[in-house]
């Protein structure tokens, strides 16, 4: 009888506890006016507790530290997911409230249960209210807090689209002036003026406007590796990750390599996720950042195999009630991304993987940003490295002065 009353408890719709709450919208977001349909279709995930978490940094210095016993040891997707992977009870008890909830297409694979529901459910499910905010660019269905039963709270780290808002976007450059102890430092930095090069490019049938670029030589001086050989026979791979809606074009990788007189190589794409279209159309492409990752890789790579992965969702997000699936498009591409990613076996794998794209950190919150860098810390237990941007209001993954998980 006592267990009975248990699972009702669980499979039945509960206010329980605020799991996550925003005090005020982050900086630039407003709440548009207007309600949202109930009937209107979401996608979304619950992101399961982690078990042994606790000892993720230690397990990431074991096989990593060159003094270590262990150094070398990196594990495969299957020891990651028996270390790592949420306990089947939590994964069942999940499943049940879902069910009780209403929910449809209810699929686990041990660290994240995603369902299909409707807002008028999650509304009832969270106890929250769902709206449309925006930024004046974006447009997103969010939430500015919301609840899960009691019994679930310590199974559960999150539940997405919620509280999420984010601004993803290319980290090109530094949006702080840069400190005077600093900028005497990088004076001294000086750079060889002929590994700089001018370019006429055309922009009209008759007329051409002169560019300078900074050119692969200069690249590699300024990251310190112009006497660096590489060796492609030792195996290394790398890879760069390509959101909103980006993708590299390969034509212009062609003209890049034409002139900087680059040996010709291409990329490949690896895979595309959460909808993510590899666009080639030189007329409707968006290749911006894709583009500059991979222009830049090649010049400094010199032959070794270049990925890509391209990730699905682009603002603005108005979900058509005619076309249900469009909720597929969430705009949280890190979720999603490094779910993929982790589900991937090492020999599919590359080395490094760079990404350039980052949030303001204050868009961020503290539940979405512990559970990314932690599943970007995993990813070191594969031998896998993630480069991230590092810059003042970026907050991939630079977490550690506020005492949370380090990426």
């Amino acid at each position: 009888m006592l267990s009975l009353l248990n699972f009702l408890a669980i499979v039945l719709p509960a206010s329980g506890a605020v799991h996550e709450a925003l005090e005020v919208l982050p900086h630039g977001w407003r709440a548009m006016p207007g309600g949202v349909p109930k009937g209107m279709k979401m996608t979304m995930q619950v992101a399961l507790a982690y078990q042994n978490i606790d000892q993720l940094e230690a397990k990431l210095a074991y096989v990593s530290t060159p003094c270590s016993p262990g150094y070398g040891k990196y594990i495969d997707v299957g020891e990651q997911t028996s270390m790592f992977a949420a306990p089947m009870e939590a994964q069942n008890n999940v499943t049940s409230w879902l069910q009780g909830c209403g929910a449809s297409n209810i699929a686990s694979d041990g660290s994240f249960v995603t369902f299909t529901t409707t807002v008028g459910q999650a509304n009832a499910m969270l106890n929250t209210t769902f709206g449309f905010y925006t930024n004046g660019d974006a447009v997103k269905l969010r939430t500015m807090g919301y609840s899960i039963p009691d019994e679930l709270s310590e199974m559960i780290d999150l539940v997405a689209p919620t509280t999420y808002f984010g601004n993803t976007k290319a980290q090109r450059r530094v949006s702080a002036p840069i400190p005077k102890a600093k900028r005497s430092v990088m004076a001294k930095r000086q750079l060889n003026a002929s590994c700089e090069i001018t370019i006429q490019y055309p922009i009209s049938a008759n007329t051409t406007q002169p560019f300078t670029l900074l050119s692969p030589q200069c690249l590699k001086e300024l990251y310190n590796v112009t006497d660096y050989s590489v060796d492609v026979s030792a195996g290394s791979t790398i890879a760069f990750g390509s959101f909103l809606n980006q993708s590299a074009s390969y034509s212009d990788l062609a003209m890049f390599e034409k002139i900087f007189n680059i040996p010709s190589q291409n990329f490949t794409v690896k895979a595309l996720i959460n909808g993510g279209v590899d666009n080639q159309n030189a007329t409707t492409e968006q290749d911006g950042e894709a583009n500059l990752d991979v222009q830049n890789i090649i010049s400094i790579v010199d032959g070794l195999p270049v990925t890509e992965y391209i990730t699905g969702g682009f603002p603005p997000f108005i979900p058509d009630l005619l076309e249900p699936n469009a909720s597929l498009e969430s705009n949280e591409p890190y979720l999603n991304y490094y779910q993929y990613l982790l589900a991937q076996p090492n020999s599919n794998l590359p080395y490094v993987i760079s990404n350039s794209y980052g949030d303001n950190e204050n868009t961020v919150p503290e539940r979405y940003a512990q559970r990314v860098c932690n599943m970007i810390g995993m990813m070191g237990t594969f031998d896998r490295r993630v480069a991230v941007p590092r810059k003042a209001d970026s907050w991939l993954c630079d977490l550690h002065r506020h005492g949370r998980a380090k990426g």
